[in-house]
């Protein structure tokens, strides 16, 4: 029940965030990409925890529908699209979702940021542009298995097949690399069936966007030891570590109120927790249709089956060593799906 002192503080912050002006020097730019569910509150979270870090929670949330899961080869011209995600890379954004993440010191501190991060969940398609036009910007991609995934969207009613209709009648991206696709995704019935069909299709879209200089991880792999791998993004990306990024994997950072990440979970937990969560014909039909789209991770729906070689996948700490041990996300030589 919202009580009068809510109300008061809502509007309170309200009116510090359209007050408050942009940053007003020269910041770095990061984006983190992915589905929704797929963890990119808790990779977003954590990055934002660096020093002079300004976060903008889903600028994309209200954006027009149009734009939800839209494919655009990287040169094409988009003057709406890009005034949007200009206007969230400059940290102009002023809705009270996409600021919900920042606390009454990180709304005051805005002027003074020194890099902007943006979280997208309805541009996982995109990347190729988003990476074309915005060249000053990092892009921190994350994929995750599909069925914690689906299971989370399921418990919010979200309609998978309304997503695969929305790829499907965009021939751009049908009439090229998801063309191979189109009868798994035609054909797919019922919920889950539906749902592996846009996850398989977009995690083709996103590995298949992976460049130089931007990264693309798996949910898994930051589970598997968050300390160090967080460590390595933050090197990756240029960014500053402090105290509050391990008391927040620790489970020790008090949560604002905010849309994102919220309750501290046991990262290695989470990479298993689904197999008791879901019935055996669901699973079935999960693989039946993420086999077909022959994807070089979760195989047989391994949530431990990731991109990076070998059983030790802990970046190393050397510079010269990183390349190899990192994720492959960060292999120059790109996946392309087989036609």
């Amino acid at each position: 029940m919202t009580t009068p002192r809510d109300r008061v503080y809502r509007a309170a912050r309200r009116m510090l965030a359209q007050t408050v002006p942009s940053p007003v020097f020269d910041t770095r730019k990061i984006m983190v990409v992915g589905l929704p569910r797929s963890g990119t509150s808790w990779l977003a979270k954590g990055l934002s925890l660096s020093p002079g870090v300004s976060y903008y929670f889903e600028p994309d949330h209200h954006w027009p529908t149009h734009t939800r899961y839209i494919y655009l080869p990287s040169d094409q011209h988009s003057p709406e699209l890009h005034a949007l995600v200009r206007k969230a890379l400059e940290g102009r954004v002023r809705d009270e979702y996409a600021v919900a993440e920042l606390d009454w010191g990180g709304l005051l501190k805005q002027p003074l940021a020194k890099t902007v991060l943006t979280k997208f969940v309805r541009l996982p398609l995109a990347v190729d542009w988003l990476d074309t036009q915005f060249p000053q910007a990092r892009i921190a991609q994350i994929i995750r298995h599909p069925v914690p995934l689906i299971l989370s969207w399921q418990a919010r009613g979200w309609r998978p097949d309304r997503q695969v209709e929305r790829l499907l009648a965009q021939k751009p991206l049908m009439s090229k690399e998801l063309k191979p696709y189109r009868f798994a995704m035609t054909s797919a019935e019922g919920y889950w069936e539906k749902a592996a069909a846009f996850w398989a299709a977009t995690t083709v879209r996103q590995l298949n966007a992976r460049r130089p200089g931007n990264l693309l991880v798996q949910h898994e792999w930051l589970c598997q030891a968050p300390q160090e791998r967080f460590g390595w993004l933050y090197d990756q990306l240029g960014l500053e570590k402090g105290e509050d990024l391990s008391r927040f994997l620790n489970g020790n950072l008090r949560k604002d109120a905010g849309p994102g990440y919220g309750r501290w979970r046991d990262p290695r937990s989470e990479i298993h927790k689904w197999k008791d969560q879901i019935d055996a014909d669901a699973l079935r039909q999960v693989k039946r249709v993420a086999e077909r789209f022959e994807l070089p991770v979760y195989r047989e729906l391994d949530p431990e089956d990731l991109l990076a070689p070998g059983k030790d996948r802990l970046p190393a700490p050397a510079p010269s060593s990183q390349a190899s041990l990192a994720p492959a996300l960060l292999n120059k030589r790109r996946w392309r799906a087989s036609a």
